[in-house]
């Protein structure tokens, strides 16, 4: 599976100073960098994975429950696989079911959910006669605390730390034949001194919203168990938000 990044091309266009035009492959390595190493630093690792894997359900369409609608028969067992019905094109759900007689009276989604559904979609339950039709009544959505911490606290950080870590490169294009810097008849390239004051003026931004987070977490973290369940080789949530450059 795909790593989940927390913020979208849409986010940092809408949000910071870069041009709507840009080229995602110029830009998004570095949300990932940012993400990996900032956000990871404050989150902790177990908190930071909890929303990737809650932003990947949410994205791929997860079905967390279903309804009978057809019970067929001669079905029995568990972990039972199905088959969309088109126009669906969802794939890979399991369910758990209960029988009477053959026939299925109710069903569950296992921690095998599948993706690509949505709510109304139908499938067919393999196995038995093949003749039993569940409907997909719920996706999956991310709990309101996590939703919160998402959109008020994580994505602004993310925002800002991912432009900390692009701008230095975003005067240059590596490729076969080095290192080059881009030009144009109408524009000026700026001086290195310039883009260090964009890079720190971001920082600042960065470090704010950092703060925020800090504060809010110190006070509600018994609401994300994740926040505080690190061990071994994850890494711990730093509480420490003051960079002050390098010291040579």
């Amino acid at each position: 599976m795909a790593e989940a990044l927390l913020i979208s091309r849409n986010d940092i266009t809408k949000f910071t100073a870069l041009n709507g035009n840009i080229d995602t492959d110029s830009f998004i390595q570095w949300i990932k960098v940012a993400q990996d190493i900032h956000i990871q630093n404050y989150l902790g690792t177990n908190l930071l994975e909890k929303l990737q894997l809650d932003v990947t359900k949410l994205v791929t369409k997860v079905p967390v429950a279903v309804q009978v609608i057809a019970g067929g028969s001669g079905y029995s067992g568990a972990g039972l696989t199905t088959t969309a019905i088109p126009p669906s094109v969802g794939s890979g759900l399991e369910v758990n079911c209960g029988f009477s007689g053959g026939s299925i009276v109710t069903a569950s989604v296992t921690n095998i959910a599948g993706s690509g559904y949505n709510v109304g979609d139908q499938v067919t339950v393999n196995g038995g006669n093949n003749d039993a039709i569940l409907q997909i009544s719920q996706l999956f959505s991310i709990a309101p605390n996590y939703l919160n911490l998402l959109n008020t606290y994580v994505k602004p950080m993310l925002i800002h730390w991912a432009m900390v870590e692009y701008l230095p490169f975003s005067a240059y294009t590596i490729a076969n034949k080095g290192v080059f810097k881009h030009t144009s008849e109408n524009a000026t390239s700026v001086e290195k001194n310039e883009v260090d004051f964009l890079v720190e003026k971001e920082r600042m931004i960065a470090q704010n919203y950092t703060e925020r987070f800090i504060t809010y977490i110190n006070f509600n973290n018994s609401l994300f168990p994740e926040y505080s369940t690190n061990s071994n080789a994850d890494m711990f949530p730093s509480t420490q938000n003051n960079f002050t450059g390098w010291y040579i």
